[in-house]
């Protein structure tokens, strides 16, 4: 199966063959596999803050945990509405895999590409929110009550 390029009246490229959208759906997949992956990280992170850091560090940091904590339940949100988003997209994928001469491939182009960028904002948001929690994670092990309970046991 080779991939079909049509030239659009505008001189754009658009691909439309089975392997093009056989392509595309590949990467939806392995979207799903990293969007999982991202939910296990916010469990293991929601979890830590919830059993560990609270009681560990001291009231002044208390407000910044629970900040970090209301992101990571944003997160979450914005994680659950990217993976509605590329599900959705691989039934579109599935649809022009079985049929490439369907109308409206560069709408399942664009969609392909908004999907592409609402995971790399999501990426960029999960890097900014764990950077919060290795922050919040330092100061409750330098805190001195920490050092306390670590020295009593």
């Amino acid at each position: 199966m080779s991939t079909t390029v049509k030239e659009s009246a505008i001189g754009s490229t658009q691909n439309t063959g089975k392997d093009f959208w056989s392509e595309q759906y590949v990467m939806a997949e392995r979207w799903q596999s990293d969007l999982k992956f991202d939910k296990d990280e916010l469990r293991f992170l929601k979890k830590l803050i919830d059993k560990y850091f609270l009681w560990l560090i001291d009231e002044k940091h208390l407000e910044s945990t629970q900040q970090v904590a209301s992101r990571l339940s944003h997160f979450e949100r914005n994680t659950l509405a990217t993976e509605t988003k590329v599900t959705k997209h691989m039934h579109h994928l599935v649809a022009f895999i079985e049929n490439p001469s369907l109308p409206d491939a560069s709408a399942c182009e664009n969609e392909h590409n908004t999907v592409k960028k609402a995971l790399a904002d999501l990426q960029m948001e999960l890097r900014a929110v764990k950077k919060e929690v290795f922050q919040i994670a330092e100061q409750a092990i330098d805190s001195s009550k920490a050092q306390r309970l670590l020295s009593s046991t």
